[in-house]
Protein backbone atom coordinates (compact mmCIF):
# COMPACT_ATOMS: atom_id res chain seq x y z
CA UNK A 1 0.00 0.00 0.00
CA UNK A 2 2.92 2.27 1.00
CA UNK A 3 5.02 1.89 -2.65
CA UNK A 4 1.49 2.47 -4.27
CA UNK A 5 0.73 6.01 -2.44
CA UNK A 6 4.49 6.69 -3.32
CA UNK A 7 3.35 6.12 -7.02
CA UNK A 8 0.72 7.84 -7.25
CA UNK A 9 2.23 10.76 -5.52
CA UNK A 10 5.31 10.44 -7.76
CA UNK A 11 2.95 10.42 -11.11
CA UNK A 12 1.42 13.54 -9.52
CA UNK A 13 4.45 15.46 -9.30
CA UNK A 14 5.44 14.67 -12.72
CA UNK A 15 2.22 15.75 -14.21
CA UNK A 16 2.71 18.87 -12.05
CA UNK A 17 6.02 19.48 -12.83
CA UNK A 18 5.35 18.84 -16.98
CA UNK A 19 2.47 21.62 -16.67
CA UNK A 20 4.55 24.08 -14.28
CA UNK A 21 7.19 23.63 -17.51
CA UNK A 22 4.30 24.04 -20.43
CA UNK A 23 2.83 27.03 -18.74
CA UNK A 24 6.65 28.72 -18.74
CA UNK A 25 7.32 27.88 -22.09
CA UNK A 26 4.27 29.55 -23.23
CA UNK A 27 4.39 32.69 -20.78
CA UNK A 28 8.15 33.01 -22.04
CA UNK A 29 6.95 32.89 -25.68
CA UNK A 30 3.82 35.50 -25.55
CA UNK A 31 6.75 37.55 -23.78
CA UNK A 32 9.24 37.15 -26.60
CA UNK A 33 6.66 37.95 -28.94
CA UNK A 34 5.76 41.86 -27.16
CA UNK A 35 9.02 42.36 -26.45
CA UNK A 36 9.71 42.10 -30.35
CA UNK A 37 6.51 44.15 -31.37
CA UNK A 38 7.44 46.85 -28.91
CA UNK A 39 10.76 46.88 -29.01
CA UNK A 40 11.97 45.84 -25.73
CA UNK A 41 14.13 43.19 -24.86
CA UNK A 42 13.46 40.36 -22.36
CA UNK A 43 14.83 42.14 -19.61
CA UNK A 44 12.64 45.24 -20.12
CA UNK A 45 9.37 43.44 -19.96
CA UNK A 46 10.19 41.09 -16.70
CA UNK A 47 12.16 43.37 -14.63
CA UNK A 48 12.23 46.61 -13.75
CA UNK A 49 14.75 46.66 -11.09
CA UNK A 50 17.64 48.29 -12.38
CA UNK A 51 15.65 51.60 -13.24
CA UNK A 52 14.74 52.77 -9.23
CA UNK A 53 12.26 55.65 -8.12
CA UNK A 54 14.70 58.07 -6.50
CA UNK A 55 11.20 60.17 -4.96
CA UNK A 56 11.73 63.85 -6.04
CA UNK A 57 14.20 63.19 -8.55
CA UNK A 58 12.74 60.88 -10.50
CA UNK A 59 13.21 57.66 -11.89
CA UNK A 60 16.87 56.63 -12.22
CA UNK A 61 19.00 53.89 -14.78
CA UNK A 62 21.13 51.71 -12.26
CA UNK A 63 22.31 48.97 -14.07
CA UNK A 64 22.44 48.06 -17.80
CA UNK A 65 21.74 44.49 -19.67
CA UNK A 66 21.02 44.36 -23.10
CA UNK A 67 23.14 42.40 -26.36
CA UNK A 68 24.37 45.89 -27.11
CA UNK A 69 23.46 47.52 -30.48
CA UNK A 70 21.08 50.73 -30.65
CA UNK A 71 20.12 51.97 -26.96
CA UNK A 72 16.85 53.40 -26.47
CA UNK A 73 16.25 54.16 -22.85
CA UNK A 74 12.52 53.96 -22.38
CA UNK A 75 10.60 57.28 -22.25
CA UNK A 76 10.05 57.95 -18.26
CA UNK A 77 13.67 57.94 -16.87
CA UNK A 78 14.68 60.82 -15.68
CA UNK A 79 18.85 60.25 -14.54
CA UNK A 80 21.34 57.88 -15.54
CA UNK A 81 23.26 56.96 -12.53
CA UNK A 82 27.09 56.75 -12.08
CA UNK A 83 28.76 53.99 -14.93
CA UNK A 84 25.81 52.85 -15.98
CA UNK A 85 26.93 52.43 -19.48
CA UNK A 86 31.04 52.84 -18.63
CA UNK A 87 32.47 51.16 -21.86
CA UNK A 88 35.53 49.84 -19.86
CA UNK A 89 33.03 47.58 -17.23
CA UNK A 90 30.38 47.15 -20.57
CA UNK A 91 33.56 45.53 -21.77
CA UNK A 92 35.09 43.41 -19.12
CA UNK A 93 32.33 40.92 -19.38
CA UNK A 94 32.01 37.59 -20.56
CA UNK A 95 29.27 38.27 -23.05
CA UNK A 96 31.05 42.43 -23.38
CA UNK A 97 28.20 44.65 -24.57
CA UNK A 98 28.76 47.35 -27.28
CA UNK A 99 26.43 49.96 -27.75
CA UNK A 100 26.77 51.58 -30.94
CA UNK A 101 24.07 54.99 -30.45
CA UNK A 102 22.53 55.90 -27.64
CA UNK A 103 19.23 57.77 -27.61
CA UNK A 104 18.34 59.71 -24.49
CA UNK A 105 14.62 60.41 -23.89
CA UNK A 106 13.17 63.69 -23.43
CA UNK A 107 12.28 62.90 -19.89
CA UNK A 108 16.38 62.57 -19.04
CA UNK A 109 17.37 65.55 -16.91
CA UNK A 110 20.68 63.87 -15.55
CA UNK A 111 23.60 62.36 -16.44
CA UNK A 112 25.71 61.44 -13.47
CA UNK A 113 29.76 60.84 -13.91
CA UNK A 114 31.40 58.43 -15.73
CA UNK A 115 28.15 57.24 -17.25
CA UNK A 116 29.08 56.93 -20.52
CA UNK A 117 33.34 57.16 -19.78
CA UNK A 118 34.49 55.49 -22.86
CA UNK A 119 31.72 54.38 -24.22
CA UNK A 120 32.10 52.26 -27.97
CA UNK A 121 28.82 54.46 -28.93
CA UNK A 122 29.29 56.25 -32.59
CA UNK A 123 26.81 59.23 -31.53
CA UNK A 124 24.96 60.06 -28.68
CA UNK A 125 20.81 62.07 -28.91
CA UNK A 126 21.09 64.44 -25.82
CA UNK A 127 17.80 65.56 -25.19
CA UNK A 128 16.78 69.15 -25.15
CA UNK A 129 16.01 69.42 -21.32
CA UNK A 130 18.85 67.79 -19.64
CA UNK A 131 19.77 69.92 -17.09
CA UNK A 132 23.26 68.12 -15.81
CA UNK A 133 26.28 66.13 -17.30
CA UNK A 134 28.56 65.16 -14.33
CA UNK A 135 32.21 64.34 -14.79
CA UNK A 136 34.08 61.84 -17.07
CA UNK A 137 29.96 61.30 -18.18
CA UNK A 138 31.25 60.80 -21.89
CA UNK A 139 34.91 60.99 -21.57
CA UNK A 140 37.77 58.67 -23.32
CA UNK A 141 35.02 57.68 -26.02
CA UNK A 142 37.36 56.66 -28.87
CA UNK A 143 34.74 55.89 -31.11
CA UNK A 144 32.38 59.00 -30.41
CA UNK A 145 31.59 61.13 -33.71
CA UNK A 146 28.82 62.70 -32.75
CA UNK A 147 27.03 64.60 -29.83
CA UNK A 148 23.80 66.45 -30.28
CA UNK A 149 20.90 67.79 -29.45
CA UNK A 150 17.60 67.99 -31.95
CA UNK A 151 17.20 71.80 -30.81
CA UNK A 152 19.70 74.33 -28.82
CA UNK A 153 18.16 73.84 -25.69
CA UNK A 154 16.99 77.28 -23.97
CA UNK A 155 17.58 76.83 -20.22
CA UNK A 156 20.82 76.86 -18.67
CA UNK A 157 22.88 73.25 -18.45
CA UNK A 158 25.52 72.42 -16.07
CA UNK A 159 27.99 70.48 -17.75
CA UNK A 160 30.69 69.56 -15.72
CA UNK A 161 34.72 70.69 -17.73
CA UNK A 162 35.41 67.10 -18.46
CA UNK A 163 32.42 65.73 -19.20
CA UNK A 164 33.52 65.27 -22.46
CA UNK A 165 37.10 65.51 -22.39
CA UNK A 166 39.51 63.75 -24.63
CA UNK A 167 37.75 62.81 -27.50
CA UNK A 168 39.20 63.57 -30.92
CA UNK A 169 36.94 64.45 -33.71
CA UNK A 170 33.71 64.30 -32.51
CA UNK A 171 30.61 67.04 -33.84
CA UNK A 172 28.81 68.67 -31.12
CA UNK A 173 25.79 69.95 -32.49
CA UNK A 174 23.03 72.63 -31.21
CA UNK A 175 25.30 73.02 -27.97
CA UNK A 176 24.41 76.61 -26.71
CA UNK A 177 26.88 79.33 -27.27
CA UNK A 178 27.78 79.75 -23.75
CA UNK A 179 29.56 76.31 -23.64
CA UNK A 180 32.93 76.73 -24.68
CA UNK A 181 35.34 73.60 -25.53
CA UNK A 182 38.83 74.10 -25.26
CA UNK A 183 41.46 71.63 -25.33
CA UNK A 184 41.17 68.48 -24.97
CA UNK A 185 37.19 69.44 -25.36
CA UNK A 186 37.25 70.28 -21.78
CA UNK A 187 34.50 72.80 -21.14
CA UNK A 188 34.24 76.41 -20.01
CA UNK A 189 31.38 78.94 -19.99
CA UNK A 190 31.79 82.54 -21.26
Amino acid sequence: MKQRIIRVLTVINLCLAAAALTLGAAVYRQTSELSDDMGYDLYDMISYDYIIDTGKSGLMVTNFRSYGGDLWIREGATAIGAGVFNGVQLLNQENPQIIKSAYLPDSLRVIESRAFFATQAEWVRLPDDIMYIGDLAFAESTTLKRVYFDKVPDHHIEISPSAFAYLEGVEFVNFPDYIVFGEDNFISYK
